[in-house]
C-alpha cells in the first residue's frame, strides 16, 4: 500500500500571519498483490482518494466509517472491482471508474457513483439508499436480482441519474429496474431503462408513496422491453405519488406500458 501525500498552503489566519496546512493525501492498494482495501479505507482522512487495483474482496462489506472523513475509491488498472458489499452510514463516498461486484448501501449519507458499473448483487438491492443524497453517472446497474427492486431503490431521500443504464434486474416482486418512494426530488435523464422483470409490477420504474409520496422526473429517457408479471410493464406509479416526464418515450414494454 502505497501512500502519496499532496500538501497544499493557506493563509487563512491573515491576522497572526499563520500558514495553515490542509493535506489530501493518495494512497494505492493493489488487491491482486494481497493489498487490505479495508485498512486504507479506515486510515484515510478528510478528502483523501484510495486508488484500486485488481478485485478487492472484503468481507462480509467493505464498511465506510460512520461520521467519518469523505472519501473518494477510484479504480486504477487490473479490472478495479470491490465485492461483495459496500456500506456507507453519516459519509460522503465517491466511486469513480470501478466496478461493484454486489451491492451498495447508504443511510443518512450522500453517494455519488461516476463511471461505475454495480452488478451480480442477488437477494437486495443493487443499490439501496434511505435518507442519502444519490448522484449517478454514466453508469451501470445490471444482471442483479431482489425481492423487490433489484436495481435501485431509493427512499427518504433524494436521486439524480444521468447517461446511465439501468438493464437486466429482476425483482420477485415489484420494481425491476428503479423503485423511489418518500423522494421529494428524484430525476432521470439520458438514461435507458431496459430489460427488467418483476414477476409483479413496475418492470422499469416504481414510484411509491409509503412512507410518504415519491416524486420522480423523467428527462430525455427511454423506458422499453420491461416485462412486469401484473401491470406496469414499463412504470407504476402508486396513488398518490408524482411522476412526471419530458421528451422521454415508454414503450415496448408488457404486458402495458404503465
Amino acid at each position: 500500500m502505497r501512500r502519496v501525500v499532496s500538501i497544499t498552503l493557506s493563509a487563512s489566519l491573515l491576522l497572526v500571519g499563520l500558514v495553515v496546512p490542509t493535506a489530501a493525501a493518495t494512497t494505492v492498494v493493489d488487491c491482486s498483490r494481497g493489498g487490505d482495501l479495508q485498512r486504507a479505507v479506515d486510515s484515510a482522512g478528510n478528502g483523501d482518494t484510495i486508488v484500486i487495483d485488481g478485485r478487492c474482496d472484503v468481507r462480509p462489506r467493505l464498511r465506510i466509517p460512520t461520521s467519518g472523513p469523505s472519501m473518494t475509491i477510484r479504480g486504477g488498472s487490473k479490472k478495479p472491482t470491490i465485492a461483495p458489499a459496500i456500506s456507507v452510514t453519516d459519509n460522503h463516498l465517491t466511486l469513480e471508474g470501478l466496478a461493484v461486484n454486489g451491492s451498495l448501501t447508504a443511510e443518512d449519507a450522500r453517494l455519488t457513483l461516476d463511471r461505475v458499473r454495480v452488478y451480480g448483487s442477488v437477494g437486495t438491492s443493487a443499490i439501496h439508499t434511505y435518507l442519502t443524497d444519490l448522484e449517478i453517472f454514466d453508469s451501470k446497474i445490471e444482471r442483479n436480482s431482489a425481492p423487490v427492486a433489484a436495481g435501485v431503490s431509493v427512499a427518504l431521500g433524494t436521486m439524480v441519474m444521468r447517461d446511465s443504464v439501468v438493464r437486466n434486474n429482476h425483482a420477485e416482486r415489484f420494481a425491476g429496474g428503479i423503485s423511489v418512494a418518500g423522494t421529494y426530488r428524484a430525476t432521470i435523464e439520458s438514461s435507458p431503462i431496459m430489460k427488467n422483470t418483476p414477476a409483479d409490477r413496475g418492470g422499469g420504474i416504481f414510484v411509491g408513496n409509503a412512507p410518504r409520496t415519491g416524486h420522480l422526473t423523467l428527462k430525455s429517457s427511454l423506458v422499453i422491453r420491461n416485462a412486469a408479471g401484473d401491470t406496469g410493464g414499463g412504470n407504476y406509479v402508486e396513488e398518490g405519488a408524482v411522476f412526471t416526464q419530458a421528451r422521454s418515450k415508454i414503450k415496448n414494454n408488457r404486458p402495458n406500458d404503465c
